[in-house]
């Protein structure tokens, strides 16, 4: 249900960035969305049997999805980058309990998805380690999700992604804990779909 969700708040925030920039109502509500990816993700990696056939499926959609990618947002590297750089940082966090390397980890993997560009960099990084992290502290959860956003709301001066932390509250409701059926392959496949499809009507449109 989760990944239903974050897909319908993607598409609208997508809509919203080509088809009407001047509506903040669009990012808002957009801004819900990579929360909730970022969640399944963490989820995923606790509970994947094969780690390495995870993160090869992570890498060889996000290399199918970076065309539609730059041919919507023009540049930097699509989320499922993120997310493939993210598990990988999230293995290497979870292969020790020495302190230091941990924080080590933390912050060379926030600093490499911001020299890369991926899409939502350092602070989606740092929000799968939030994720993973407190997984079962959630206030110390939601917390550290508002001070991430607000750190980007400001430094970006994207007062909208404030709106972020929000999307705790659908995680932790019973939408959270639905299934549907929608087959591993559903938001790989609808990730660069559906950024073909806007980027073909805004051809159409603004020609």
């Amino acid at each position: 249900m989760l990944r239903l969700i974050g897909a319908i708040l993607m598409l609208i925030d997508h809509v919203g960035y080509v088809f009407f920039p001047d509506l903040a109502a669009f990012r808002l509500v957009g801004r819900l969305s990579f929360p909730l990816f970022a969640y399944q993700t963490t989820i995923s990696f606790k509970k994947t049997s094969n780690f390495q056939n995870y993160l090869a499926r992570l890498g060889f959609w996000a290399v199918i999805a970076e065309i539609p990618f730059i041919l919507v947002f023009k540049t930097g590297l699509n989320i499922l980058f993120t997310f493939f750089i993210g598990v990988i940082a999230l293995k290497l966090f979870d292969s020790t309990n020495n302190k230091f390397l941990r924080g080590f980890y933390v912050v060379s993997f926030a600093l490499l998805a911001f020299f890369l560009r991926t899409d939502y960099g350092a602070y989606g990084m740092l929000l799968l380690f939030v994720f993973y992290i407190f997984s079962r502290e959630k206030v110390y959860n939601f917390v550290s999700q508002v001070f991430l956003s607000y750190i980007v709301a400001v430094a970006y001066s994207f007062p909208v992604q404030i709106a972020s932390p929000f999307s705790f509250f659908i995680i932790y409701s019973k939408a959270g804990e639905k299934r549907l059926n929608l087959g591993k392959y559903f938001f790989y496949i609808f990730y660069p779909l559906h950024l073909l499809i806007i980027y073909f009507i805004a051809i159409y449109l603004f020609k």
